[in-house]
């Protein structure tokens, strides 16, 4: 029952951070808005949808490959990526501090952690 819960939860975070991905390829200057990102030239637009999009896409693929394969080899992938977002986060709090809106992109990222390291550690490992 926790394998098939947990690759609800896997499959879950994928959907929404590819539908995080193309909300930002499609509507890129409202959806970066509250993330704090100006784009309303070129070139921060396209760099929204290549690096923010393509961190979100990154982990939706492996998330939706691991919940499809049960394979927790591709949580690891990302586990990586969400974490070096997490770790930009603390960088961020340490050099230039925090406001009200720093937390709550913190907070989903440490639950979406979370959630992954447990599906990653009731998942059966494949050699």
């Amino acid at each position: 029952m926790t394998l098939k819960i947990t690759r609800f939860v896997v499959a879950a975070i994928g959907l929404l951070s590819l539908a995080t991905m193309f909300n930002i390829w499609f509507n890129t200057t409202n959806a970066v808005a509250p993330m704090g990102i100006d784009a309303t030239d070129l070139v921060t637009r396209a760099t929204a949808r290549a690096d923010v999009a393509g961190l979100f896409g990154g982990i939706g693929v492996f998330l939706l490959f691991a919940a499809w394969k049960t394979e927790s080899r591709a949580i690891e992938g990302a586990l990586v990526l969400t974490s070096a977002a997490f770790a930009g986060r603390w960088v961020g709090v340490l050099l230039d501090g925090a406001g009200p809106a720093t937390w709550p992109p913190i907070i989903v990222e440490a639950i979406v952690i979370a959630l992954l390291l447990w599906a990653w550690r009731v998942w059966p490992r494949k050699v």
